[in-house]
């Protein structure tokens, strides 16, 4: 079945992931774990017609200097 990428939650459990995808990141020093977070959050902002359905996910990608 096809799910949403947004469920009604806030924050929605793939923001949460991509907030701590960068966060581990950061504490390991390992920048592919802060590539996984901008791949996966941008597809979902993309899915999201550009945050309207997932502000908290915008801000993450915002927080973690993601254009």
């Amino acid at each position: 079945r096809v799910r949403p990428v947004y469920d009604g939650a806030l924050p929605s459990g793939g923001a949460v992931m991509v907030r701590n995808l960068f966060r581990l990141a950061r504490l390991t020093g390992d920048p592919s774990w802060a590539a996984s977070a901008r791949t996966c959050g941008r597809g979902m902002l993309a899915a999201a017609e550009v945050g309207a359905a997932a502000p908290f996910l915008l801000g993450v990608m915002v927080e973690a200097g993601d254009e």
